[in-house]
């Protein structure tokens, strides 16, 4: 069984100040809901309920917060210490945390492809950018980032010969 800490915070507090150092622990939101105010571009939103996580990724690897995180109405989290991850046996939480992380990057990638897209004027609409944006991923090392955007493209268009090329160079 995992320790953890009941907190309250009142509609509109500050939960999380972007920039500031993470704490040594991340939140579950057990009651109410928040919003992070992100202003790595455009000022991207992203709204949190009950059962979702927030700060997890900033206290693991200990940076400072990506977004400033507000309780939208009086919220109750359950705050967890980063050393009783690996205490974690709840299957299920252990797949809520595994889901967390898995969106957590994808949400950073169409953040880094958004803002590269704007660098290089590439027109954001076309799918067959996202080839093109995947090359060059697949050109300097990052094959994960690759290989999630040939996915996308699969996703979007079904398999192609022009993907079986890209993919197989």
């Amino acid at each position: 069984m995992i320790k953890y800490n009941k907190i309250e915070f009142k509609k509109s507090s500050i939960i999380f100040i972007y920039g500031e150092n993470a704490k040594n622990c991340f939140y579950i939101i057990s009651k109410g809901s928040a919003v992070s105010y992100n202003y790595f571009s455009e000022n991207y939103n992203i709204y949190h309920k009950r059962g979702h996580i927030i700060g997890l990724i900033n206290a693991a690897i200990n940076i400072p917060y990506f977004e400033t995180v507000k309780a939208e109405e009086d919220t109750e989290v359950m705050e967890i210490n980063i050393n009783e991850l690996d205490k974690i046996t709840n299957t299920n939480l252990i797949k809520k945390i595994y889901d967390h992380l898995t969106n957590v990057m994808e949400i950073r990638l169409n953040q880094y492809f958004y803002v590269f897209s704007k660098e290089k004027n590439i027109p954001l609409k076309k799918e067959s950018n996202i080839l093109k944006i995947a090359e060059i991923y697949k050109n300097n090392g990052y094959d994960d980032a690759a290989y999630k955007m040939y996915n996308k493209y699969i996703e979007l268009n079904g398999q192609s010969e022009e993907i079986k090329k890209s993919s197989l160079e």
